[in-house]
């Protein structure tokens, strides 16, 4: 058993040090500790304040009290450990023995703790003559100023801290004069709100804070603007024009000259695109995985040797790019690396661990057991512990500039080696150099303009063959922002494509006027756009046909089965409660269903549109490429497996994950791609059911 789903007890057993260790950093421990105490906060609240007519404040004996709030807490701490005991759905597994023990543990402790503040408030209150509201007030208040130095451990702190503050200001409120009350509300809360959501550059992206002081003007920029656009000026400073990016086929030119350099021939193989779809780190590990696999048969006297050489572009959503820009950061040397450590995997684990180790050293005492795979716990810090505040905060009415801390910053803090690798900034100049001299692949991010709903190309190749230069369909971030191509990092860039309302903000970018960036996953949310619109150009075609390839090869990462029937881990021959089965859909009936048909009908409407929409293309492609006598496969990976959607995935999905690997379908997928590639044939396409 587990006290913490990547930490056994086992394993950490080194005293009681280490074991209350692993107890303290447990989630369910503290998921039920802090939801105990909060409904004990909660009726201690109700049961002491009366905001009706009548007295403020009840009086009631220890004894009643006790009465009035066991009647209402212990139901609640039940029925949480009965929920995890006994689930509902056959595929969730229930919580049994040392893990039922830590939930019930939790339980206890929420109650000790609730017991302990209740017990204080009543003693304070009778010793020094206040009244209990006031005092509950006070506790809660310092209780919330505590937790602001709790150890980045859990998101259901944060949460907590929340829903504390709430409970803080309803008791300030009730504590007013009843004819105050609403004003205090119109003050303290809807009026300092508004005022906020009027500053228009609260947030800003990093590596532009300088140019939210003269913001480009949209119009008067990318109207019929020039293939190299030009510098300007601000603040009497010179922004400098970005130099000229190369077009996909020049790009692809420089990766044929510098095979044939080394003495490799093209010569009936393919060209490999990479679109992979969106879906935090459910998405990213699952591009990880996938990617490291074909670099393992790519490697030398492998059985398709130099496979991995074929990516030349890799585009997609949210967080499928974050393995698929690790993968683009990848030198010569580590793409060939055996090395475990040279794992994106592995790669993408330590930068996250790395950032917790160093969140904690901070503080006055280090968090012994980081979480490879976990920030969401430090996004929600930060929502808990300033974002919320920042809500009421019109910082540039004050002239204090924008924010220089928010959640989307946090984040992308954890992906340490796409702003900073080996020693130098990772920015769209360097990625462009690797491409150049013939190396690395290139980049298509395309977050989403929420004003417009146009797609925001962000990528180190000239696009001004799929985007359309006025702006009107398309926008490119570097004709925008010139001056941006020497230091905009790709780190920036990919946290632009996932960057998901709300568990990151949508940041406006510096222009006149205002355009707010979000989730590429809005408009495409499986990369198919982008990777269509560039295999279609006919330069690109010509380099294929001018090299002898055979024609390319669309290799799409989804992070959920989408083009596939179930896999292997949703067959009949699965127990009850297997840890990998996804939830099976509901199919009684919808007591809701009136009221959520019309959000449900949107949602599928959405997903289901992306998919017509690049099946369409994709067979109009299919044709144009026979008409050239070339050969255009997509081939997909997708993983069935049940995975966390959110900023943290535990070590027992990501096992779900390698054994998706090993299904039949995907590892039809693989052969598929390495006889393709090699010019063996075996064309192997995925129909939509």
């Amino acid at each position: 058993m587990h006290f913490r789903e990547d930490q056994s007890l086992v394993e950490l057993a080194n005293g009681p040090y280490r074991q209350a260790l692993i107890i303290f950093n447990s989630p369910s421990f503290f998921t039920h500790a802090f939801t105990t105490f909060f409904a004990g906060l909660f009726w201690l609240t109700a049961a002491v304040i009366n905001p009706e007519d009548g007295p403020l404040f009840r009086r009631l004996s220890r004894l009643d009290e006790t009465r009035y709030l066991a009647v209402r807490i212990l139901p609640v701490s039940a029925i949480m450990l009965y929920a995890a005991a006994f689930p509902i759905s056959d595929v969730v597994p229930p919580v049994r023995g040392m893990e039922l023990l830590r939930c019930a543990l939790g339980v206890g402790l929420g109650l000790l703790t609730f017991e302990a503040y209740a017990l204080l408030s009543r003693l304070v209150a009778s010793k020094f003559g206040f009244k209990r509201g006031h005092v509950l007030l006070v506790l809660l208040v310092c209780l919330i100023f505590l937790l602001h130095f709790f150890p980045k451990l859990l998101t259901v702190v944060s949460l907590f801290k929340l829903l504390a503050g709430i409970t803080a200001f309803y008791i300030l409120v009730t504590l007013a004069v009843p004819r105050w009350r609403y004003w205090i509300f119109v003050l303290c809360v809807f009026l300092p709100l508004l005022i906020g959501g009027l500053d228009r550059y609260k947030y800003s992206f990093p590596q532009m804070e300088a140019m939210y002081a003269c913001p480009v003007k949209l119009k008067e920029r990318l109207a019929g603007a020039a293939e190299v656009p030009a510098g300007y000026e601000c603040n009497d400073k010179s922004i400098p024009a970005a130099p000229r990016r190369l077009t996909p086929a020049e790009a692809l030119a420089r990766f044929s000259d510098e095979q044939k350099h080394q003495g490799v021939s093209l010569k009936g193989h393919r060209l490999i695109v990479v679109a992979t779809s969106g879906g935090a780190y459910r998405a990213t590990f699952w591009t990880a995985l996938v990617l490291d696999r074909l670099r393992d048969m790519s490697r030398k006297n492998a059985a398709a040797a130099g496979l991995a050489n074929s990516i030349r572009l890799i585009t997609g959503a949210s967080g499928g790019m974050v393995g698929g820009a690790y993968y683009a950061t990848l030198d010569a040397n580590e793409l060939a690396s055996a090395d475990s450590n040279d794992r994106l995997v592995a790669l993408i684990e330590t930068d996250i661990k790395q950032r917790q180790i160093a969140q904690d050293s901070m503080r006055s005492w280090q968090y012994d057991l980081p979480l490879p795979r976990d920030s969401l716990s430090d996004v929600a810090q930060q929502l808990s512990n300033w974002d919320s505040l920042y809500l009421f905060a019109p910082r540039s009415v004050f002239g204090l500039g924008p924010i220089s801390d928010d959640r989307g910053r946090t984040l992308q803090t954890h992906w340490r080696r796409l702003g900073l690798s080996h020693g130098k900034t990772v920015t769209f100049e360097t990625l462009g150099a690797s491409v150049a001299a013939g190396g690395g692949a290139s980049l298509i991010l395309s977050p989403m303009i929420v004003e417009t709903g146009q797609p925001l190309l962000i990528s180190d190749l000239d696009l001004s063959g799929i985007a359309d230069a006025s702006g009107h369909d398309t926008m490119d971030f570097f004709a925008a922002f010139p001056g941006s191509w020497h230091d905009f990092t790709v780190q920036t860039a990919v946290r632009m494509s996932a960057t998901f309302p709300y568990v990151a903000p949508a940041v406006p970018l510096p222009t006149q006027p205002p355009r707010r960036v979000v989730d590429a996953g809005y408009f495409d949310n499986y990369g198919m756009t982008a990777a269509l619109s560039y295999l279609r150009q006919a330069s690109v075609r010509q380099w294929m046909k001018d090299n002898k390839l055979t024609g390319a090869i669309i290799v799409q990462l989804n992070a959920f089965p989408v083009l596939s029937d179930k896999s292997v881990n949703a067959d009949a021959t699965k127990q009850p409660y297997d840890d990998c089965a996804e939830s099976a859909p509901y199919e009684g009936a919808d007591p809701f269903g009136w009221l959520l048909s019309p959000f449900e009908g949107l949602t599928s409407a959405r997903e289901r549109s992306m998919l017509f929409r690049s099946e369409l293309a994709l067979g109009a492609l299919k044709e144009i490429y026979a008409k050239d006598d070339l050969k255009l496969t997509r081939v997909a990976f997708e993983n069935a497996a049940r995975s966390s959607l959110s900023w943290y995935l535990p070590k027992a999905n990501l096992d779900c994950m390698r054994t998706e690997l090993e299904n039949a379908q995907n590892a039809q997928a693989f052969e598929s791609v390495a006889r393709a590639w090699s010019g063996a044939g075996g064309d192997f396409d995925w129909p939509i059911r």
